[in-house]
C-alpha cells in the first residue's frame, strides 16, 4: 500500500498532523492527530467498538469504523486508503452487498471532494478549539494540553460522518452504479458496431474506443497514424457507430436523473 521504505511495522508512537508547508512559511495545520502515546489504546477501543456495534445499521457501523480509524491516523502514510477499504470491507461483512462485490462508494467520495472535505472538517475544526498546539522551527508539532484534549479523541461524535456515508451509499447506488452499467453497455455496443465496419483484433479495438472516448467520439489527427490500415471512409463510419452507441447512454442517464 505504501513505498517499502516508508512502511511501518506498528502503529505510530509520535505526534503527527495533517497539513501542508511552503518554504519560508509556517505550516498550515488542517488536522491535529491524537498523540502517539494514545494511538495503541485508541486502536484497541476501535476494535472493541467494532464488536459492540454489531447489529447497528451496517452503513452506520461502516462509518464508525472507517472514520474512527481515519481520525486516529495510526500510520504515517496510507490512512486514507485503509479508511476507504474499511468502508467497503464492513459493507461486505454486514451484507449490504453480496460476497465478492464492491459498492464503489470511493468513486462517489472522490467525485465530490468538497463534500468529503466538509465531513472531515466537521470533526477537525471543532477539535482545534479544544487542542492547544505549538510548532517548532523543524515543523514538529506538540499538543500542549493532551489530558484536556484526550476526551475529544476517545469519544468523537461521528453523527455527521454516518449521515454522509448513508448519503454516499444512496448516491452510489442511484448514480455511480447506473453510470457504470450504462457505460459498459455502451462500450459493448460500440465494440459490436465497430467490428461490423472493421473486424479488428481486441487489443486494437479497445485502444481505438479509448481514443474515441477521450476525444469525444472522433479520432484525433495526432492519433490517426496509429490506425493507417483503416480508410477514411471506414473511420467516418466507425465514429458514427461510436456516437450512436454512447448517445443511448446519454439519453438513459437523462432518464435516470430526478426532475
Amino acid at each position: 500500500m505504501v513505498e517499502p521504505r516508508y512502511c511501518q511495522t506498528s502503529f505510530r508512537d509520535w505526534q503527527n498532523y495533517v497539513g501542508e508547508s511552503m518554504p519560508g512559511r509556517a505550516p498550515v495545520v488542517h488536522y491535529v492527530c491524537p498523540p502517539g502515546t494514545m494511538v495503541r489504546d485508541l486502536m484497541g477501543g476501535l476494535v472493541d467498538c467494532a464488536g459492540k456495534a454489531q447489529g447497528v445499521h451496517p452503513v452506520v457501523r461502516a462509518a464508525l469504523m472507517s472514520f474512527g480509524f481515519l481520525f486516529i491516523h495510526p500510520f504515517e502514510d496510507g490512512n486514507g486508503r485503509i479508511h476507504r477499504f474499511l468502508i467497503h470491507d464492513f459493507l461486505g461483512r454486514d451484507g449490504v452487498v453480496p460476497a465478492g462485490m464492491v459498492l464503489p462508494v470511493s468513486a462517489y467520495m472522490l467525485h465530490q471532494p468538497q463534500e468529503y472535505d466538509r465531513v472531515l472538517e466537521s470533526y477537525s475544526k471543532p477539535l482545534r478549539t479544544v487542542v492547544s498546539i505549538s510548532v517548532d522551527d523543524d515543523e514538529q508539532l506538540t499538543i500542549n494540553n493532551p489530558l484536556e484534549a484526550s476526551g475529544s479523541y476517545r469519544y468523537p461524535d461521528l453523527t455527521y460522518q454516518a449521515l454522509y456515508l448513508l448519503r454516499a451509499v444512496e448516491q452510489t447506488i442511484n448514480t455511480e452504479l447506473v453510470t457504470e452499467i450504462l457505460f459498459i453497455r455502451s462500450y459493448d455496443q460500440a465494440k459490436v458496431a465497430i467490428c461490423e465496419v472493421v473486424d479488428m483484433p481486441n487489443a486494437r479495438l479497445d485502444l481505438l474506443i479509448k481514443l474515441l472516448y477521450q476525444n469525444r467520439g472522433s479520432l484525433s489527427k495526432g492519433k490517426r497514424s496509429l490506425f493507417r490500415e483503416i480508410t477514411d471512409e471506414e473511420l467516418a463510419r466507425i465514429e458514427l457507430a461510436f456516437e450512436a452507441a454512447f448517445a443511448e447512454r446519454t439519453l438513459a442517464l437523462d432518464e435516470t436523473r430526478p426532475l
